[in-house]
């Protein structure tokens, strides 16, 4: 319980750009997410790029070691209000 996830389809997209720009198929990704420990298939990768499933802030961490990438790949820069407060 208390587990936090990502609901607003961001994370999802940039999965799909950083999967798109291996040359990755959803089926590769899955793969790769089963040897970090996430229980995936192809359509649970292609669930999570098209929103239609939530991502838990525990499986970033997989999600970005299965890609190589940095979460900041996944979260995406921070907004200039965002970074002044405003």
């Amino acid at each position: 319980m208390g587990r936090k996830m990502m609901k607003d389809g961001y994370v999802g997209r940039n999965i799909a750009q950083v999967r798109e720009t291996l040359d990755w198929s959803q089926e590769k990704l899955a793969v790769k997410l089963q040897v970090e420990g996430l229980d995936a298939s192809r359509s649970t990768v292609s669930n999570m790029e098209n929103g239609y499933r939530n991502i838990f802030a525990h499986e970033l961490p997989m999600i970005c070691r299965a890609l190589g990438c940095r979460y900041e790949d996944l979260l995406g820069p921070v907004r200039r209000s965002e970074e002044s407060g405003e």
